[in-house]
This record gives C-alpha cells, structure tokens and sequence, in this order.
C-alpha cells in the first residue's frame, strides 16, 4: 500500500524492469542498480522537459488558476 500511496502522489516514477529477480535475492543488486541506472538514463530527456515546462509561466498561471478555483 505505501508504494502505491508513494507512486500515486510522485511527480515522477521510474520502474525499472526487475520483474525476472525474486524480492529476498540480495545478491541480485548491482543488476538491479544497473537496470534502474538504465531506465533512468533512458527517460531523462522526458523528465529534463517536464521540469522545464513546470518552470514555465504557462504551467505556473495554470497551477495559480487551479488553486483559486479550489478556494471558492
């Protein structure tokens, strides 16, 4: 539950696939490190552009809107 909890509420997730190791195998973590090293590698260009449009004044007017609407 608190990893749903926590990947519903992140602005961003990665999920590297880890599906083929069992959770208990401790000897299995520089694959795993390298896998998620990999996956991050691979989805950085779309994550440097999602934080540059929440940098931008679109973004920031459209959050400022929400919040005043939520207030009335």
């Amino acid at each position: 539950r608190l990893n749903q909890f926590s990947c519903a509420t992140a602005d961003f997730v990665i999920t590297p696939d880890v599906t083929d190791f069992h959770w208990a195998d401790f000897g299995a973590g520089e694959a795993c490190r390298t896998r998620g090293y990999t996956a991050t590698r691979e989805r950085l260009p779309r994550l440097q552009r999602e934080l540059r449009w929440r940098r931008s004044l679109p973004f920031k007017a459209k959050k400022l809107t929400q919040k005043i609407l939520r207030m009335t």
